[in-house]
């Protein structure tokens, strides 16, 4: 097998690993950074699987928080938070 190949299969397969482990609730990020970093990823693929169309991106969002909605540790309440970043959007 070739180093870029035995690379995407171990990828592939520490993906695979973490989507049959259950959520648990973790910890907060440790610094903005991360945090901002993190928001940014999943922002970005939000846009690409969308189109950049609110419709589409408010049912991926809406999906994604209703299959989070069913761990035990939940919060939905801290989806919508008053503290808004004044950089989302830009």
């Amino acid at each position: 097998m070739k180093v870029r190949e035995e690379r995407l299969w171990r990828v592939d397969t520490i993906s695979n690993e973490k989507k049959t482990q259950p959520w648990e609730e973790g910890e907060d990020f440790k610094d903005a950074q991360s945090k901002r970093c993190a928001k940014s990823s999943v922002l970005d693929e939000i846009e690409a699987r969308s189109g950049k169309q609110i419709k589409k991106a408010q049912a991926i969002i809406s999906g994604v928080v209703s299959d989070l909605s069913k761990e035990n540790t939940f919060v939905d309440i801290e989806i919508l938070s008053t503290r808004r970043s004044p950089s989302f959007g830009q």
